[in-house]
């Protein structure tokens, strides 16, 4: 994995990109992990990849909307995965959440009405009332001890800093937070990628790496990894920046 570049906490003028497989480097940093949450799982997607990564593991997936749950549901078996049909956030209950064109961009935020790069899978075609949970308080009310989280994912359109907030017994032992960030604004109040900087660098976590989105200049995956955990190995690494340029570079001898 290689370090990757911040500019600026809003728009960032060059990313530079891991061209490591983000699940082996997974399972470099996290060779095992007895429980894994996938937050915002659509129809299990990523479950597939964390199932491969992790074959001992019990994995959770969080997926609030009703169609879409009754998919990854039809999975549970295929995956051997256990679907909750909830959203996280950093409260309980109930709330509305927007069903768009793309059904992996449903979100519980709004979307820019002006300058929203996303703005065709982005556009709403409904409404539904959703559950939601904080991923502590789930922990504590199924009987799953937050120190057994070892892996931690959360792709939950916009809503990430909320979730996080919502899991902070969980960042003290988890070894690998994945997270969904975005480069510039197309959520009404979502948090930018120096926002989720910030909150993970409080909560002792360093990013460790980008992986490149379909829209590499808009978002990305984003892994973060705690502080006290030192690089892995002196690996060679290939990396990508946004315009497409390569280098060789070797990890540090902590991941940064």
């Amino acid at each position: 994995m290689a370090p990757a570049s911040v500019s600026s906490p809003g728009r960032e003028a060059s990313h530079v990109f891991a061209e490591s497989n983000k699940w082996e480097d997974c399972k470099l940093v996290c060779p095992r992990a007895d429980v894994v949450l996938d937050c915002g799982a659509n129809v299990g997607q990523t479950a597939r990849n964390l199932r491969q990564a992790y074959p001992q593991a019990t994995i959770y997936c969080f997926e609030p909307v009703r169609s879409v749950f009754e998919q990854l549901q039809a999975r549970a078996d295929e995956l051997r995965i256990h679907p909750v049909p909830a959203a996280v956030s950093n409260e309980n209950g109930w709330a509305d959440i927007h069903l768009t064109a793309s059904p992996e961009s449903n979100s519980l935020l709004g979307f820019l009405e002006h300058d929203n790069p996303l703005a065709g899978p982005h556009r709403i075609i409904g409404h539904e009332r959703v559950r939601v949970c904080r991923l502590d308080d789930w922990c504590d009310r199924n009987g799953i001890d937050p120190r057994r989280v070892g892996v931690l994912k959360m792709d939950v359109q916009g809503n990430e800093l909320e979730a996080l907030k919502g899991a902070v017994r969980i960042l003290r032992t988890v070894t690998i937070v994945l997270l969904e960030v975005a480069f510039v604004p197309y959520y009404e109040g979502g948090p930018l990628i120096g926002d989720l900087d910030c909150f993970m660098q409080v909560h002792g976590f360093k990013r460790s790496a980008f992986y490149p989105s379909v829209y590499p200049d808009i978002w990305a995956d984003a892994m973060y990894v705690p502080d006290h955990i030192p690089a892995c190995a002196c690996l060679p690494v290939r990396v990508r920046t946004q315009t497409g340029t390569h280098a060789d570079r070797r990890a540090p001898g902590a991941m940064s």
